[in-house]
């Protein structure tokens, strides 16, 4: 989007923005803060601009623009992982 490559061009940087990326159940799922308002979440289904949760590969099909992903090196905890689902 315009706001993107604003973003972009003010940083000095080739990403616009970071999402997380989390494992549940065997499945990779994407939690930003997103603009977009054409794609459901997939714990509330609504379609809004905001916070949302997306499967991950679906999303990457759907975004079309570059992605990367950076691993995080912790050790995560049961508690963490609590939290993140809640």
């Amino acid at each position: 989007s315009a706001l993107c490559r604003r973003i972009q061009a003010l940083t000095g940087s080739a990403w616009s923005h970071v999402a997380l990326v989390a494992r549940h159940a065997e499945r990779l799922y994407l939690w930003e803060a997103t603009m977009d308002g054409t794609y459901p979440d997939v714990a509330s289904h609504e379609v809004q601009a905001g916070v949302k949760l997306f499967d991950l590969q679906q999303w990457i099909v759907h975004y079309g623009g570059d992605t990367a992903i950076r691993r995080l090196f912790i050790e995560r905890t049961p508690t963490m992982r609590s939290a993140l689902l809640e």
